[in-house]
């Protein structure tokens, strides 16, 4: 067999029906991978992308609900720590309770709970001011007392009620300390939000602006008590204070 013979030969093998020829045996197709197979190798390699990108979604979720769970349950656990502290100050014997706050108050952390602690400690020490308790001067008193209010006010879940009876306590607790421009402040605070302390507060700020000898704004705030609250006890005070500054708004009134 020459070399043609074998040639001729090799270029035949895998014929089944006798009729493969060497066009359909080209080495170039040979080479390139069948259409189909290609489409599968995409479609599995795609496939294997999204697995990952899945999986990795997955563990993210996962990552993501065992945290949102788990502060939940030390939430949990601080609210009932800081309700439990509170009501066993409430409990305790009167010498005790100040202690009790000041533990329930670290204990709660920013709860509610905490926040009843911090009104009650600067209720007792406002108190304390008029009728000092052993260890703790007048002085002592007012500026703990402010110093709680302040901690109360920081509680961002404050309704607008509480809001504005402690914005009044505090002014109210200045003034034991004489900080007559803080205090005023607070009060005019007080009466800015429009609540059921307002013609209080307006009073405080009529008084304060009397001392300060700013007397034309001390009479507008009294008239303001008369003007929106007129047949309340407020009303009657603000009028008897305006009678005494002299005005001429009740000189011409029958009162």
């Amino acid at each position: 067999m020459n070399r043609k013979e074998v040639l001729k030969g090799s270029l035949s093998f895998g014929r089944f029906d006798g009729s493969m020829s060497r066009e359909h045996m080209d080495r170039k197709a040979l080479k390139q991978p069948d259409n189909f197979v290609a489409l599968g190798q995409r479609a599995l390699v795609a496939l294997l992308k999204q697995k990952s990108a899945l999986a990795g979604g997955l563990v993210g979720i996962l990552v993501v609900a065992l945290a949102y769970y788990g502060y939940g349950a030390w939430t949990d656990r601080q609210l009932n720590r800081g309700w439990i502290a509170f009501y066993q100050a409430e409990e305790a014997p009167e010498a005790d309770r100040p202690s009790k706050w000041k533990e329930a108050y670290e204990s709660g952390g920013s709860t509610r709970a905490a926040y009843m602690a911090a009104v009650s400690l600067g209720d007792y020490y406002f108190k304390a001011f008029e009728t000092p308790v052993a260890g703790t001067t007048s002085e002592q008193a007012a500026q703990s007392a402010v110093e709680w209010y302040s901690k109360a006010l920081s509680f961002s879940l404050l309704l607008p009620s509480e809001r504005e009876l402690l914005t009044m306590n505090l002014g109210q607790a200045l003034e034991l300390q004489k900080k007559n421009d803080e205090a005023l402040a607070s009060y005019q605070k007080t009466a800015a939000m429009g609540g059921q302390s307002k013609p209080l507060a307006l009073l405080h700020v009529g008084r304060l602006l009397e001392s300060k000898k700013d007397t034309e704004a001390a009479r507008a705030a009294y008239q303001s008590i008369i003007a929106d609250f007129a047949m309340s006890e407020y009303a009657r005070i603000a009028r008897n204070y305006l009678r005494r500054m002299g005005s001429a708004l009740l000189e011409s009134e029958k009162l």
